[in-house]
C-alpha cells in the first residue's frame, strides 16, 4: 500500500504560495535599493545646488542666473520629497510582504506537520498489519502442528529420525554400510506409506 496524503493539494498550494510571497519579497527588496540610489544621487545633487546657489549669490551673478539656480533646487528638492516618498512606500510594502511571507510559512508549516504525522500513522498501520499478517500465519501453524494427530506426529517424527540415518549411511564407504543403507532406506519408504494413509 502506497502512502498517500489526504491534503497534498492544499500543501502544494500552500508552497506555491510561499514561493509566490519570497518572490515578491525579492521584489520589494530589489524595489528599495533602487528608490534609496536614487534617493542618494538626487540628496547629492541637492548639495550641488545649494553650493550652486551660494555661489551665484556670492559671486553676483545675474538675476537669471539666480532664479535658473533656485529654480533648479526647488525642483530637485521636491524630487528628493517624491523619492523619499518612494521609498517610505517599499518600506511599508516590503514589510507588508515579509508579514504575508511568514503567514504563509506557518500555514506550509501546519500543513507539512499534518502530513508527517499522517506519515507516521500510515507507517504504524503498516506495521501493525505486517505484525497481524505474521500473527496468523504463526497462530495457523500453531493451530495445524496442535490439530496434528498423535500417532501422525510421532510418526513423522520417525520418519525424520530415519531419513536422517539414511543419510548419514550414504556417506559411509565400507561395505558393511550397504546393507544397513537398503534396509534404512525400506524403512524411510514404509514410514512414509504409513504417513500418507494417515494424512
Amino acid at each position: 500500500m502506497r502512502f498517500k496524503f489526504s491534503l497534498e493539494t492544499l500543501f502544494r498550494h500552500r508552497r506555491h504560495l510561499e514561493d509566490d510571497a519570497v518572490e515578491r519579497l525579492a521584489q520589494a527588496q530589489r524595489r528599495i535599493a533602487e528608490e534609496e540610489a536614487t534617493l542618494q544621487r538626487l540628496r547629492a545633487l541637492e548639495a550641488w545646488g545649494e553650493q550652486e546657489l551660494v555661489t551665484v549669490q556670492t559671486g553676483r551673478r545675474s538675476g537669471w542666473e539666480l532664479s535658473a539656480t533656485q529654480e533648479y533646487l526647488a525642483r530637485v528638492r521636491e524630487e528628493v520629497r517624491r523619492a523619499g516618498d518612494r521609498l517610505s512606500e517599499c518600506g511599508a510594502r516590503f514589510e507588508t510582504v515579509r508579514t504575508e511571507l511568514l503567514d504563509r510559512r506557518k500555514g506550509r508549516r501546519v500543513v507539512e506537520i499534518l502530513r508527517d504525522k499522517d506519515w507516521l500513522r500510515f507507517r504504524r498501520e503498516a506495521e501493525r498489519g505486517e505484525e497481524r499478517l505474521m500473527d496468523e500465519a504463526a497462530s495457523s501453524l500453531r493451530l495445524e502442528i496442535d490439530s496434528m494427530p498423535k500417532d501422525l506426529e510421532e510418526l513423522r517424527k520417525e520418519l525424520a529420525q530415519a531419513e536422517i540415518e539414511h543419510e548419514t549411511a550414504k556417506q559411509e564407504k565400507p561395505k558393511s554400510a550397504q546393507s544397513r543403507l537398503a534396509a534404512l532406506a525400506k524403512r524411510v519408504e514404509a514410514l512414509r506409506a504409513k504417513a500418507k494413509k494417515l494424512e
